[in-house]
């Protein structure tokens, strides 16, 4: 096999040409890009519009601690204080509920995320695993929202973080079920002895349901969040929005970087030959070229991100999920 000698590779970068291309492009798809960011903070408002409500329902049966007095419910509650810290918007409404052998309810829906993080902390472990009426206490404390947020604007949703099986499996699933019928959504994340199937139960779809081991339960909680916030290929983390719609502002976003590199390359050929930088024919092919390869290539980015993500719970790779996520946004772009 004939190896290319790396001198005259590099040789190519001194050609003035090529420089001058290099920032002509670089210069037109930056200026597409801000447009399209401009364009994201524009459209975000309404991608945020559909407000958020969740209960956390944390086990605090006495299995939690029964490593070390205290130690999984000590990590539990760290990775919760986190994701309200993350979810302190007004678009967010959060309580707080646990349960072992009864029911805490250490905090109703609100806003304050000092009231919501001092409740966590006070959370105690004890007892069995009485998740049916957890998940009970859950879908009342869901239903005692705010006037201003008693609309079809907000969806509701019961975090559950559990490490064990319930008492009373059949019961669990009864609650469970009269929930999904009232609109509540389910996302379960579990640990230790937590059975995957009867959480899939739960939730009525395995992809709700992320099992995680100790040491990891704030990745757990990230994932969590993902499947009831969403995620962008262009965004990182924030946006709150659909498939659907995710998948249009990613492409717009593309679109416009694409279709501005386009048109800077061209203006820098006709430059370079000394030329009219642009004609009415040339920026019309290469706005329409740039824009269509910029859409198509975004968007399949959009879908290969979102492929990725919606696989990083399954059993063999949720694992890979660190490695996958990254993948995704590289194979994307």
């Amino acid at each position: 096999m004939t190896t290319i000698p790396l001198a005259p590779q590099l040789e190519a970068f001194r050609d003035p040409k090529l420089r001058q291309f290099a920032l002509w492009g670089a210069a037109g798809c930056l200026a597409g890009a801000l447009v399209g960011q401009l364009l994201l903070a524009a459209t975000r408002s309404r991608a945020v519009a559909n407000r958020q409500a969740v209960c956390l329902l944390i086990d605090c049966s006495g299995s939690m601690g029964i490593d070390q007095p205290g130690q999984k419910l000590r990590e539990v509650k760290d990775a919760a204080i986190a994701f309200v810290a993350r979810h302190s918007t007004p678009a967010d409404r959060i309580g707080v509920i646990g349960f072992g052998q009864t029911v805490h309810r250490a905090a109703g829906i609100n806003d304050d995320p000092a009231k919501l993080q001092s409740a966590i902390r006070e959370l105690y472990d004890g007892g069995t695993t009485a998740m049916d009426i957890g998940i009970q206490a859950a879908a009342n404390q869901l239903g005692e929202l705010p006037e201003d947020w008693r609309d079809g604007g907000v969806t509701r949703s019961i975090l559950l973080f559990t490490d064990g099986e319930p008492d009373n499996g059949p019961s669990t699933l009864a609650a469970a079920q009269q929930c999904r019928s009232s609109g509540m959504r389910i996302v379960a994340i579990g640990t230790g002895d937590a059975q995957t199937d009867f959480l899939a139960q739960v939730t009525g779809d395995r992809k709700l349901v992320f099992n995680v081991a100790a040491g990891d339960f704030d990745e757990g909680f990230r994932k969590a969040e993902k499947a009831i916030y969403g995620g962008s290929l262009v965004e990182a983390g924030g946006a709150r929005q659909g498939f659907l719609t995710s998948f249009f502002r990613t492409a717009a976003w593309g679109l416009l970087a694409a279709c501005g590199m386009s048109l800077a390359l061209v203006a820098g050929q006709n430059r370079y030959l000394h030329r009219v930088a642009l004609n009415s024919r040339e920026a019309t092919v290469a706005a329409i070229g740039g824009a269509t390869a910029g859409f198509c290539g975004a968007a399949a980015g959009q879908v290969l991100y979102s492929i990725a993500a919606a696989t990083a719970n399954l059993p063999l790779l949720g694992a890979l999920a660190p490695v996958t996520m990254p993948i995704g946004r590289v194979v994307g772009w």
